[in-house]
Order: C-alpha cells, then sequence, then structure tokens
C-alpha cells in the first residue's frame, strides 16, 4: 500500500480514537452572569447553585462539530441572552469530548472520519440531555415547556435528539428549539424526522439557514419557520474564506451571527414570506407585515421567510 494512503489511514484512526462517546464527559455550565459560570452535574443536586432560579425560563446553547463551551457560538449567544434578560437561567453544553473538540484536522479523510465518528453522537448527547432537562424538572421546577434550546450546526441536531426523547421518555415538549444552519452533510434528504432537527421535536421550530448544501442542511420545510438569509447558501463579506481552509464555514457561522444581531436590532431583522425560488433569490422581498427575528420571533410565524442583510 502507498506510504502516503497508509500515513492518511493512520491519522484518521488516531482523529477517531480521540473522540470520546460516554456522555458522562458532557459538561453543564450555568452562567448566571456573563463572565461567572457554574457547572451542573447530571443528577447531583447539590452542584446546582443558588444562582439557578426555580421555573424559570431557561436556554441551553449547543455548537457543533469540534466544539467545546468556550468557542464563539456559546459565548455570544449567551452573552446576547443575559444582555436582554439577567433573569433567565442560561446554560452552555459542553460536549468537546465528544465533538471533537482540539483535533487537529488536516486533510478531507481524516476531517470526514471524525466527523462521522462524532455524528453518531448527536443521538446519545440528544438523549442525555433530554435527561438533564428532566433532572432540572425535578429539581429545581423548569418545566419542559420553559426550555429554550439553541443549536447550530450539529447542536441544531442534537436539540432534535433532545426533543424526540422528552416525547418519548417523559411525554412532555420542549418549548423551543432554534436551528441555526443545521449540519448538512449526511442530514440532508435524512427521511426520518427522528434523525435531525424538525417541526413537532418542539412546540416551535424556528430554523435559520446560511449555507445550504454545503455545510448547513438543504432541505426545505423542516421547521415551523425555515429562515433564509440572502438566499441560504452564501454570505455577504465570506467570499474569501469560504473558499479556503474550512469550505463554507463562514457561511455557517453567518446564521449563529445573524441569530444574536437579529435578537438585539442589530441590522435588518425583518423577514418577509417567500415561495418557491424566490426563498433562495439574493433580491429583497417587501410585504405589509414582515416577521421579527432572532430571540422575539413570534411563535404564530410558520411558513418560509426571506431576508436580504449585509456583512455581520
Amino acid at each position: 500500500m502507498n506510504k502516503l494512503i497508509v500515513a492518511v489511514v493512520l491519522l484518521a484512526v488516531s482523529a477517531n480514537a480521540q473522540v470520546s462517546t460516554d456522555t458522562n464527559e458532557l459538561q453543564f455550565f450555568h452562567y448566571p452572569t456573563p463572565h461567572n459560570s457554574h457547572e451542573i452535574r447530571y443528577n447531583d443536586a447539590d452542584s446546582l447553585h443558588s444562582s439557578f432560579r426555580t421555573a424559570t425560563r431557561t436556554s441551553i446553547i449547543i455548537d457543533g462539530f469540534l466544539s467545546n463551551s468556550s468557542t464563539p457560538m456559546s459565548q455570544q449567544t449567551k452573552d446576547v441572552i443575559l444582555d436582554r434578560s439577567a433573569s433567565e437561567n442560561v446554560i452552555i453544553l459542553d460536549w468537546g469530548r465528544l465533538s471533537g473538540s482540539g483535533l487537529s484536522l488536516g486533510n478531507l479523510i481524516e476531517t470526514g472520519a471524525a466527523y462521522i465518528k462524532v455524528l453518531n453522537n448527536v443521538g446519545p448527547v440528544g438523549q442525555r440531555l433530554a435527561e438533564f432537562c428532566n433532572f432540572l424538572r425535578t429539581e429545581k421546577n423548569i418545566g419542559f415547556g420553559d426550555i429554550h434550546i439553541i443549536g447550530h450546526s450539529l447542536g441544531a441536531h442534537i436539540a432534535g435528539a433532545t426533543g424526540v426523547n422528552v416525547i418519548r421518555n417523559y411525554g412532555g415538549l420542549i418549548g423551543r428549539a432554534t436551528g441555526l444552519d443545521p449540519a448538512g452533510p449526511f442530514f440532508s434528504l435524512q427521511v426520518d424526522k427522528d434523525k435531525r432537527l424538525h417541526k413537532g421535536d418542539a412546540a416551535y421550530v424556528d430554523i435559520y439557514h446560511s449555507n445550504r448544501g454545503t455545510l448547513g442542511d438543504g432541505d426545505h420545510q423542516t421547521g415551523d419557520i425555515n429562515v433564509y438569509i440572502n438566499g441560504g447558501d452564501n454570505q455577504p463579506g465570506c467570499e474569501d474564506a469560504d473558499n479556503a481552509g474550512f469550505k463554507g464555514y463562514c457561511s455557517h457561522s453567518f446564521s449563529w451571527r445573524f441569530f444574536n444581531a437579529a435578537s438585539i436590532g442589530f441590522g435588518n431583522n425583518l423577514a418577509c414570506p417567500c415561495s418557491g425560488l424566490p426563498c433562495q433569490g439574493k433580491n429583497e422581498i417587501t410585504c405589509a407585515t414582515p416577521t421579527k427575528l432572532g430571540l422575539d420571533v413570534p411563535y404564530s410565524a410558520s411558513g418560509a421567510l426571506h431576508i436580504i442583510t449585509g456583512p455581520l
């Protein structure tokens, strides 16, 4: 066998081996303030700090492949929520040991092998997160309907898996699941709704598309609303970055940057209904009653929405 092929295979095996499958390694960090956190240990009531509020709206943030609790999506989304409402419980799920965080990926084969291993962790992480939500319900009277899960990329599908497990195992329904450019590879065209974020996984499911067909899910009508940002594929200001290094990553990340900007009223955060190809277009669509996006999206909104915005 060619020595180069052997070297690549060994790198792939090495990366694969470094990805844990043990959900006991998940960490849950509660942020009572933007700069202070306390770890909540699953099934350990003593780890629930006095700052964790009872019977209160609770947001759980989950980043995607190769992430941990310190990656920008989690940290910046946490800051936006707390800046808007200091009385809300905010938790970041750190699944770094299971997401591949810390891996140095130098080629497509190595990256693909690690991604497939991480992909297989989505269901088990969702099951443990459902158990964690039930733990909060038991110990702190946090109703399933009080929970908003915000997930980016694979984190979005973990939100879906969590919702499915809450329905099956506890007869409950998560209040809201927000998917920020849900991961596309091995999910696009997935017909089993239980294996991806989909409407019905929570009382309200809102999905934001920013890199459809590359790193993001290319399917339509998967949420109660599907927001197509600048057509949902390639984003302004990302041209150079998306053609170098991790192809599509800048546009893929645009989803969470847009969601956070829309939540604080930065730039355009008003979307209009669309259908068919115009949803994926780059031209402005006008309407008499546009829908506000981000954290303030009205749960009465449904269907496909289109918005044009500039670089973030």
